[in-house]
């Protein structure tokens, strides 16, 4: 049987002036090859919405990314 944990990264990439996008990709490199370690396997990203509401009508969104692992469960 499999077993998953989800892990959220921003859905933006902000790059500053003097910045090269490789820089910030870096952290989505970084972030994946952490979350492998112990036999996680990537599967999937999702993107979602995340909606916090202000006030009555009032809302604001935040894209995320939704980043899917699965390993083999040896218990």
């Amino acid at each position: 049987m499999k077993i998953y944990k989800v892990i959220p990264l921003p859905g933006r990439m902000v790059v500053g002036k003097k910045e090269k996008p490789e820089t910030v990709l870096k952290f989505f490199e970084d972030t994946i090859a952490k979350e492998s370690l112990g036999g996680w396997k990537l599967v999937t990203s999702i993107s979602v919405d995340a909606v916090k509401k202000i006030k009555r009508l009032r809302s604001t969104e935040e894209p995320y990314n939704l980043l899917v692992f699965s390993k083999e469960d040896n218990e």
